[in-house]
C-alpha cells in the first residue's frame, strides 16, 4: 500500500530516518541481534 502513495525517495528518506533512530535509541545492529535470536528459537521449535 505504501507503495501506491509514496515516491521511492519519499521511501528512501523514511527509510534512513529509521536507521538513524534506531542508531540513536537502541544502537545499530540491535535490532538484527534480536531477530536473529527469534528466527533460530522459531526454527528450534519446528
Amino acid at each position: 500500500m505504501a507503495d501506491e502513495v509514496l515516491t521511492q525517495g519519499d521511501q528512501d528518506l523514511l527509510l534512513r530516518q529509521f536507521e538513524e533512530r534506531e542508531a540513536k535509541e537502541i544502537g545499530t545492529g540491535v535490532y538484527e541481534k534480536y531477530l536473529k535470536i527469534a528466527e533460530e528459537l522459531e526454527n528450534d521449535n519446528r
